[in-house]
């Protein structure tokens, strides 16, 4: 059997972009791009 895991009562929670990006949640957006160019520096 073994003993239990001594974090199994631990519970955080989750990370969220919209606590640590957003300033301003009226006014942004948040967009996932298919690819970087470094060559021409668009996105």
């Amino acid at each position: 059997m073994g003993f239990p895991s001594p974090a199994a009562d631990y519970i955080d929670k989750p990370i969220s972009l919209d606590e640590l990006c957003i300033k301003t949640p009226h006014a942004t957006y948040f967009m996932k791009c298919p690819d970087y160019c470094p060559s021409t520096g668009k996105v």
